[in-house]
């Protein structure tokens, strides 16, 4: 049984602040040899700093600080890109996340339904996904939960594309679920579902 929290808005995010940001710094692994986000230091200790890599431990990051959202995505695209039922991604501005050791590949890919582009970082050995950032948000960088040393603080606020997501997928009552994206093309917030009762 598919089950949703409907609420009012309360949640810090704001998507005409947080998404409208202009890029200061390109994204990882785009084209060009470009790359996002600052190079770990391994000097200082933060509260909320987090740390994960690839499978073959190429590739390490670092994120600092909690993620603008956390959403659990489950749009046809990302069931295709994960090889799963969804994708769990954490939001950050891209100065909240440092990269060290092998550069991310990247697969750039142009959506058929809206037609920007997504720009995915993987492990150039081990093939592990690490994150994308979109065409449409340059300035934030999601990060894969999985990609996680220890992914156990992770908490979804949000999931998206109900629509399509697996129908054995049991939908949490405490958080915010939307049929396709949380905003729509013009960047306006969409309403939550209501509750399945």
């Amino acid at each position: 049984m598919r089950t949703c929290r409907s609420r009012a808005r309360t949640s810090e995010f704001d998507p005409e602040r947080t998404f409208d940001e202009v890029a200061v710094k390109p994204a990882v692994g785009l084209p060009s040899g470009r790359t996002r986000g600052r190079t770990m230091n391994d000097g200082g200790k933060s509260e909320n700093l987090h740390e994960g890599g690839c499978l073959c431990g190429a590739v390490r990051f670092r994120t600092v600080g909690a993620p603008i959202k956390v959403t659990v995505c489950h749009c046809p695209l990302c069931q295709r890109v994960s090889g799963s039922a969804f994708t769990v991604e954490l939001i950050f501005r891209e100065k909240a996340v440092a990269f060290k050791g092998a550069s991310p590949s990247t697969y750039t890919h142009r959506s058929p339904d809206h037609g920007r582009l997504l720009h995915y970082s993987f492990c150039p050995t081990c093939g592990t996904r690490l994150g994308v950032v979109l065409d449409r948000f340059p300035a934030l960088q999601f990060i894969y939960s999985g990609a996680y040393d220890d992914p156990s603080w992770v908490k979804p606020d949000s999931h998206i594309f109900t629509r399509s997501a697996a129908a054995w997928t049991l939908l949490p009552d405490d958080v915010d679920c939307f049929s396709a994206h949380m905003m729509d093309e013009q960047g306006n917030p969409q309403e939550p579902l209501a509750r399945k009762v």
